[in-house]
């Protein structure tokens, strides 16, 4: 052992005895480097970087999923961190955008300390059969390991101090054999065993997982949220030591879209509460779909005036469309605002588009039931119903084309009520 060895492992030697266990395993490896190697970090060269284009920060997911970081992904217990995730997981093996964001296709691994392997195959069938993909396509790029059961901790803190486990190593050889690149693991109530509250703990786990990673990869970690975040609706977002924060680059937020008694709960918002390499600030409306058993988008996302003005458009004639529907079924839309049959409950049974639905859409489609009313589109009729009482209902305007002119309908009024001629 040469005298180098020697001076790296007497400072293992005495961070060990001061409990550190992180720093021990960093003076061991320190000492199996190649000498000759440059040691340290290393200043830039500025002259070659003169010479060249600077690129931009890379994201796996557009916005979202910085590439070579580690990206924390907070929320309420129950309020879907776990299939939202296991759709980014799916989204980013598959190459598919994530309810609109653009996916760089990677190879995932997703290790799952919540959910165990018949929950995994049932929810990976519904996210393969709303996105159409092929479950067998994703061999080779999804890895997904049940660790409910068998799952050690991946960093623990002891009498001794703290730090990474075998579990660990053997998460960093799975990387490794599989070629994984993005690292998904739900959740750190499992796989963080040390203090939540202990910065250094924190920032320790944060930086082996993101060592363990290729340069072109990621990790998304899932976290909880504090009690007094739960119930106070603070800001922070996430449970522990501000060191959850500082040593993540982008921070997810998961929370409930509604407040209060009559609170939707099937809608979610999820919030990009930090971007280090980006814009925070953006947020994904989405709803838990009964049908697809999944969570789908509310809504496309609108990024300018005209892509609003083209919106609107389109689901006008939505609208309408249901509108004439009903009226060929000799069962119009009812003009009601309340009850069992009112105009959008009978409306979204007929099939309106998903941001029309549910007590989000119920809103925004009266205004444009009434935007049609004033552009002469829709109008109220009333009819006379089976049981003998009038009721009001939702007619569409005919179409410019086929409404005659206003003289020659005037023309045929006249005529209908003259007098007949004598001869």
């Amino acid at each position: 052992m040469n005298t180098r060895d020697r001076i790296v492992l007497l400072n293992a030697q005495r961070v060990l005895r001061e409990g550190d266990i992180a720093a021990a395993q960093m003076f061991v490896e320190a000492a199996l480097i190649d000498p000759d190697a440059p040691q340290g970090p290393q200043p830039l060269d500025l002259r070659a970087l003169a010479e060249t284009d600077p690129q931009p920060p890379r994201f796996i997911v557009e916005g979202w999923l910085p590439q070579g970081q580690v990206t924390l992904f907070a929320g309420h217990g129950g309020s879907g961190k776990s299939l939202i995730a296991l759709t980014v997981a799916v989204c980013i093996a598959a190459g598919r955008a994530f309810f609109g964001l653009r996916c760089e296709r990677r190879r995932v691994l997703f290790l799952s300390y919540e959910d165990a392997a018949e929950v995994l195959h049932w929810r990976l069938h519904r996210i393969c059969a709303m996105l159409g993909v092929d479950l067998a396509s994703l061999a080779g790029w999804l890895i997904v390991y049940d660790a409910t059961d068998h799952g050690e901790p991946l960093y623990v803190e002891t009498r001794d101090g703290h730090g990474t486990t075998p579990a660990f190593d053997w998460l960093r050889e799975q990387i490794a054999a599989t070629g994984a690149q993005v690292a998904v693991i739900d959740g750190t109530a499992d796989a963080f065993a040390g203090n939540e509250n202990a910065r250094a703990q924190v920032r320790g786990f944060a930086q082996a997982l993101r060592r363990a990673l290729p340069r072109d990869g990621a990790a998304l970690l899932l976290h909880h949220v504090d009690a007094n975040s739960a119930h106070s609706g603070s800001s922070k977002g996430y449970s522990g030591s501000t060191a959850w924060h500082n040593s993540c680059r982008a921070r997810w937020y998961l929370r409930p879209a509604d407040e209060g008694d009559d609170a939707d709960p099937s809608r979610v918002a999820l919030e990009l509460r930090k971007s280090n390499h980006g814009k925070p600030g953006a947020t994904l409306a989405l709803r838990f779909s009964e049908a697809a058993h999944c969570f789908v988008p509310e809504c496309e996302p609108i990024t300018s005036p005209l892509d609003r003005a083209l919106r609107e458009a389109d689901e006008k004639e939505a609208v309408l469309e249901v509108i004439r529907r009903a009226e060929r079924a000799g069962d119009p839309i009812p003009a009601a605002t309340r009850g069992e049959r009112s105009a959008h409950a009978v409306a979204e049974a007929r099939g309106l588009p998903t941001a029309l639905c549910g007590k989000r859409g119920r809103t925004r489609f009266y205004a444009l039931v009434e935007a049609l009313r004033a552009a002469g589109a829709v109008r109220v009729d009333s009819i006379l119903r089976p049981n003998r009482h009038y009721a009001e209902v939702y007619r569409a305007a005919a179409p410019a084309t086929e409404r005659a002119p206003a003289t020659e309908q005037l023309s045929r009024a006249t005529e209908h009520h003259a007098p007949a001629t004598e001869h």
